[in-house]
C-alpha cells in the first residue's frame, strides 16, 4: 500500500495538480499515516499495562496467597530467633552462675558492720573481767 502510494498515478495529475504538488501530497499523507500508527501503537501499550496492572493488582486471591506465604515464613523466623534467644540465654545463665562460683570464696563473708561491730564489742569485754 505504502509503495502504491508512492508512485505518481496518471490519473491525478489530469486532475490539475502537477507532480511535484502530488508528490507532497502523498508525502504528507504518509506522515499523517505513520502518526496514526504510532498513536495506536501508544495506545495499544498503555492499555495493556493497565490490564496487567489490574490483573495483578484486581487478584485478590493471588494477592491474600502471597501475604499467607509471607506471614507464614516471618511467623516460622520469629520462632527459629525465639528459640535461638532462649538458648542463649540459658547459656548466659548457666555462664554467669558458674562464673559467680569461681569468683566467690569459700566461706561466707559478713559484709554487714554491726555484726563485726557486736564481736568485736563482746570480746573486748570479756578481757576486762
Amino acid at each position: 500500500m505504502i509503495l502504491s502510494r508512492s508512485k505518481i498515478d496518471p490519473n491525478e495529475v489530469a486532475k490539475g495538480l502537477g507532480p511535484y504538488a502530488q508528490c507532497a501530497q502523498d508525502t504528507f499523507e504518509f506522515s499523517v499515516r505513520a502518526a496514526n500508527i504510532v498513536h495506536a501503537c501508544e495506545n495499544i501499550t498503555r492499555l495493556v499495562s493497565e490490564i496487567k496492572q489490574f490483573l495483578i493488582l484486581g487478584d485478590f486471591y493471588w494477592l491474600a496467597q502471597v501475604t499467607a506465604l509471607n506471614k507464614e515464613k516471618l511467623i516460622s523466623r520469629k520462632l527459629d530467633l525465639d528459640r535461638v534467644t532462649y538458648r542463649l540465654r540459658d547459656k548466659l545463665v548457666a555462664e554467669l552462675h558458674n562464673l559467680e562460683q569461681e569468683s566467690t570464696p569459700d566461706y561466707p563473708i559478713h559484709t554487714s558492720p554491726n555484726n563485726n561491730n557486736n564481736n568485736n564489742n563482746n570480746n573486748n569485754n570479756n578481757k576486762f573481767n
